[in-house]
């Protein structure tokens, strides 16, 4: 019975298309958006934000983990104590620290394309770029709602 449900997860997961189940209306930000902003929407649940232009152009992404690695300090703590806290300047724009260039998928891929990609990357998301513009977002949830 196991070996069966394997197969059939296997089955979803080379048969069903990015699209499917992708999120087709993730929080969109600009590169000029403040990242007190950007703050505004992680406290309300959300995690991930595709960075575009006016064209919906996928520039890059913006992620909470970008936006914690801001508070603590690049080296490592070698005293007994807790860390230096930053805090964000009201000036910092997504900008300032998203990732550029980013990995994403096509919206006509494979939840098993996405699954490798994510895995070999250790991504949660993946924006989703259908010619050059953005189109949703795909998270590890959607994938596992799937299966």
């Amino acid at each position: 019975m196991a070996q069966k449900r394997k197969l059939n997860q296997l089955d979803i997961l080379r048969k069903t298309k990015v699209g499917d189940v992708m999120d087709r209306s993730p929080i969109l930000i600009t590169p000029e958006t403040p990242l007190k902003k950007v703050m505004a929407h992680i406290r309300r649940g959300k995690e991930f934000f595709p960075v575009v232009d006016k064209e919906k152009r996928l520039l890059g992404v913006l992620s909470e983990s970008d936006i914690f690695r801001l508070f603590m300090p690049r080296r490592r703590i070698a005293t007994v104590g807790a860390p230096e806290i930053k805090e964000i300047s009201v000036v910092q724009t997504a900008d300032d620290v998203m990732t550029k260039k980013p990995i994403s998928i096509d919206p006509e891929s494979t939840l098993l394309e996405a699954i490798q990609l994510m895995a070999f990357y250790k991504f949660r998301h993946l924006p989703v770029v259908k010619k050059g513009k953005i189109v949703g977002v795909l998270s590890l949830r959607d994938i596992l709602k799937k299966i």
